[in-house]
């Protein structure tokens, strides 16, 4: 559901190309590194959302490096992307079709 939400609204902004320069990594342990980059996305040459700082934890898998975690930083008042990242509401908190959603048990 995220990768749909992030992949509709980046073809919303036209978006070409995403740019994540590397602001600081350091080892933690020999097989963990925390990385932070900062992202920059771009259509036709263009910035369409102010940069966010990406925060990740690489971790060492055998002879692989895989990112364990990535953490986005982005501004509420960026055009879309929050909305992307972050819906409405979780699935859990959905109520059921037959529960209806307006159930007087659930009212305080």
């Amino acid at each position: 559901m995220l990768f749909e939400r992030m992949k509709a609204e980046f073809q919303r902004l036209e978006v070409d190309d995403i740019v994540h320069p590397l602001v600081s990594a350091e080892f933690v342990t020999p097989f963990n590194i925390l990385g932070t980059a900062e992202s920059h996305i771009y259509s036709r040459g263009k910035r369409v959302a102010e940069p966010y700082a990406v925060q990740s934890t690489l971790m060492r898998c055998g002879n692989e490096w895989r990112i364990a975690t990535a953490n986005y930083c982005v501004p509420l008042s960026t055009r879309g992307l929050p909305a992307a990242l972050m819906p409405p509401a979780f699935p859990s908190e959905t109520p059921l079709p037959s529960q209806g959603g307006d159930d007087a048990s659930h009212r305080s």
